[in-house]
């Protein structure tokens, strides 16, 4: 039988030599992947550990994993990226390999669809990898029904041109030079708090790079339109540029106006050559003048048309406004017919009429007979009150007629 000593003893060194390995051989205790690219495994550890080293690798590998990956799990399920997780390449030069630079980029599967943010434009610029090229994405905008496109800026401001949101455009020149060509502003008119708005189209004038400085047209929010800039209107009071196809505006034509014109108001210019007061306009002259006096006397004087009738014509040697009233209608199926004419009688100067002839098919004048019969005749009177058509023939009666009377 052992002695119980040497059984002691042995187990005393036996911890001991336990603690000398913990010590100076390393552990990942606890062993649950926290500590795993911390300390290096120890490869001398007594054989039993290995499985552990085994599991605190797996337990390491899972808690980076699941960092940007659906948790790995007991079977084969996880492992995919979740929402936010792939970042994509950055920069201002085109990236040409894979992230860890072991291959070029290529038009493969594997490769397709990778995205760059282009930091060679404010802001960024988002492009794909795609047939072996970066192209820019968005370029197509597709919808079966309608399509907009929404601009939000989230700044609450009352300034003049707050508010803004831009459309750019831009282009590169054959050494591969970007600048931007244009863009159209959305902005806030005014510094009130309400919801003006106008629109501003602003281009490079050539040497602008990325910034445009030339307004080329502005809507403001009551639809005025302002040419800005624009070289197809000009503003120059003494008109030099004397522009056959650009427009001048409103103040330069004022401006120029005023400065050039002699003002002639309440001036007495009766005895300048180029002057005339004929009442009658005898002398023609395409080189003169005619006083208002003059043009209002001739217009009074001649026989003219203005709307109410002839007027001003000579009435038993007195110039007089003549007025012409006409009346349509269709007479009576019998031998006599009377049409009221509402004019004051004693100013009726002339009554005229002719009515339609069946037996002709033409229109007989007052008086008129056919074949030295009473058929197609007709005479004409008047009272205070109407036109009286009488001694109808049978071939006018029923049929239309036209009554002219000439007043004063």
């Amino acid at each position: 039988m052992m002695d119980k000593k040497f059984v002691l003893g042995m187990v005393v060194l036996t911890l001991l030599g336990c603690f000398v390995i913990l010590a100076l051989g390393g552990t990942h205790d606890p062993w649950d992947g926290s500590k795993w690219d911390i300390t290096s495994p120890d490869i001398d550890q007594p054989h039993g550990n290995a499985y552990k080293e085994l599991y605190d690798l797996r337990k390491g590998i899972a808690i980076r994993m699941n960092r940007e990956h659906v948790t790995l799990a007991t079977s084969s399920a996880g492992g995919w990226h979740l929402n936010g997780s792939a970042v994509c390449y950055e920069g201002t030069t085109a990236e040409p390999n894979l992230p860890d630079d072991s291959a070029a980029l290529s038009d493969i599967a594997r490769d397709r669809g990778r995205l760059w943010l282009d930091d060679n434009f404010d802001p960024p610029v988002l492009k794909r990898w795609r047939d072996s090229t970066w192209e820019v994405l968005g370029r197509y905008l597709v919808d079966a029904n309608s399509l907009a496109l929404y601009l939000h800026n989230e700044v609450d401001e009352d300034t003049e041109n707050g508010r803004e949101s831009q459309i750019r455009a831009y282009g590169e020149q054959s050494g591969g030079e970007q600048a931007t060509l244009g863009y159209i502003e959305f902005s806030h008119d005014g510094t009130s708090d309400d919801q003006k708005g106008r629109i501003r189209f602003v281009v490079n004038d050539g040497n602008d790079a990325n910034t445009p400085s030339k307004i080329a047209l502005v809507l403001q929010n009551d639809g005025a339109i302002d040419v800005g800039d624009s070289v197809s209107v000009l503003d120059e009071d003494d008109m030099a540029s004397d522009s056959a196809t650009q427009l001048a505006t409103q103040q330069s034509i004022k401006a120029y106006v005023d400065s050039n014109t002699t003002d002639v108001t309440e001036t007495d210019v009766s005895g300048v050559s180029w002057f005339l007061d004929e009442d009658d306009m005898a002398s023609d002259d395409p080189n003169k003048v005619a006083s208002q006096q003059s043009i209002k006397a001739y217009q009074d004087n001649v026989v003219g048309h203005d709307g109410d009738g002839y007027r001003y014509c000579d009435v038993n040697g007195v110039s007089t406004q003549i007025y012409t009233k006409y009346l349509i209608g269709t007479l009576d199926a019998d031998d006599s017919t009377s049409v009221a004419h509402g004019v004051t009688a004693a100013n009726i100067l002339a009554v005229d009429i002719i009515a339609y002839n069946d037996n002709t098919s033409t229109y007989f004048a007052e008086g008129m007979y056919e074949s030295a019969t009473a058929n197609s005749a007709f005479v004409v009177a008047y009272d205070a009150t109407n036109v009286i058509i009488g001694s109808v023939g049978t071939y006018i009666q029923g049929n239309a007629y036209r009554i002219k009377i000439d007043y004063y």
